[in-house]
């Protein structure tokens, strides 16, 4: 008998796109599936939309429940699982329709927890689509397949994106590690992702595009981060917390942990639009109102893993005396800059023989770590060429009416 696959779809007023996503779910070549829709108080018509499809497929379930924000809802439908596998997905994305075939395959044939695909992002307004890269970083993912967090302590935080809906999660293993989202308002997923990469004996990386994800919605949640603009650092100190419970462990990810954590305080900053808000978490930063990033302590050239933290850093800092606010996007400094800052900021308080021995040292493992990941990149760079233009995923393969 095949495994059970359960996807759970999360539903807050997502009437305008539901009906396209949930024809990409029903319509997957892998048919054992158990659809658990929560629809989390909606206003508009999503509701009916699920309850429609619900009649015309015995694999949906529906359930409602007051508005209780995404991490509950996710939690509930985790719960109501009963699937040998399951994805978290967002219930505005366009999924190939060959997805979970695949993502199921690699599972059963690397005994994996997790299995993490690749993304392109879909504009909703214009329905460009846009290459992703940055949504795995092959550069960082160790060159055998399956690897664990023992493999990556550096970069299993970086290497992928903290989100859960380009992963299939093995269900045994999120329930013997009691892995839930906590209750927040925005940023929830980052401590059940982050957590379930670094507990995860297994993961393997399916290194094709299998999902649009719709950018620039109105009403997600990533367009409301305005409102508890805090809520990421909360995040970060709930996993920080939860990984300091194995010592040996934090201590061989601290780096890694600290420079995942310094980048994406910055990152939160950035995407939030000018004013107060931006303001004072700039304030709070150069401040020192972040401890758990550990800025104070290590000051700012301790933080190289991402190339041009430094450059950010001091551009939010330069907008508390008038510059104008900088878009990371459209940075077009040198990369590489930022190394230059960090080897005279550590040349400064530990000395040049100490700095220059740290630089030797980053450039043998970066030189040995090339050498062994060649292959991957040439097979990133040649698979990439493949994802350009709206055929990265193509949802034309639904099922008619019909059919369902």
């Amino acid at each position: 008998m095949a495994d059970k696959v359960s996807v759970i779809l999360t539903v807050y007023n997502m009437e305008s796109c539901l009906r396209e996503t949930m024809d990409t779910v029903l319509s997957q070549t892998y048919r054992d599936l158990e659809v658990v829709c929560i629809d989390d108080g909606s206003k508009d018509g999503s509701l009916q939309i699920l309850e429609e499809y619900a009649a015309g497929d015995e694999r949906v379930a529906v359930y409602t429940q007051d508005n209780a924000g995404p991490a509950l809802s996710r939690n509930r439908g985790i719960d109501l699982a009963t699937g040998e596998y399951l994805m978290l997905l967002d219930s505005d994305d366009i999924y190939d329709c060959e997805m979970i075939e695949k993502l199921h395959g690699r599972a059963v044939e690397s005994d994996a927890d997790i299995v993490v695909c690749r993304a392109v992002e879909y504009d909703h307004a214009t329905g460009a689509v846009s290459k992703a890269p940055w949504t795995a970083k092959v550069d960082q993912i160790p060159a055998k397949d399956p690897f664990s967090c023992a493999d990556m302590y550096d970069y299993i935080l970086t290497a992928f994106i903290g989100w859960p809906w380009d992963k299939l999660y093995r269900r045994s293993f999120v329930e013997d590690n009691a892995l839930r989202f906590p209750p927040m308002s925005n940023s929830e997923d980052l401590y059940f992702v982050f957590l379930s990469l670094v507990l995860a004996r297994r993961i393997s990386f399916y290194d094709e595009v299998l999902i649009k994800h719709r950018m620039n919605r109105s009403g997600s949640v990533s367009n409301s981060r305005t409102a508890n603009p805090t809520e990421f650092y909360h995040g970060i100190c709930l996993l920080k917390e939860k990984l300091q419970e194995d010592p040996v462990r934090y201590e061989r990810m601290s780096w890694g942990f600290l420079n995942w954590a310094f980048d994406y305080t910055l990152w939160n900053i950035e995407t939030l639009p000018a004013g107060p808000v931006r303001r004072g978490l700039i304030e709070r930063l150069v401040n020192g109102g972040f401890p758990e990033i550990e800025l104070a302590h290590h000051g700012v050239g301790y933080f190289t893993l991402t190339a041009d933290c430094h450059e950010r850093y001091a551009s939010l800092a330069a907008e508390l005396g008038g510059a104008v606010p900088c878009d990371p996007r459209r940075n077009d400094k040198h990369p590489r800059l930022s190394y230059v800052v960090a080897f005279f900021a550590e040349a400064q308080k530990r000395g040049y023989k100490s700095a220059f021995g740290d630089m030797v040292y980053w450039a043998i493992r970066k030189i040995k770590g090339e050498e062994e990941d060649g292959k991957r990149h040439a097979k990133d760079r040649g698979a990439l060429l493949s994802y350009v233009g709206a055929g990265a995923v193509e949802s034309g393969c639904n099922e008619s009416e019909e059919q369902r």
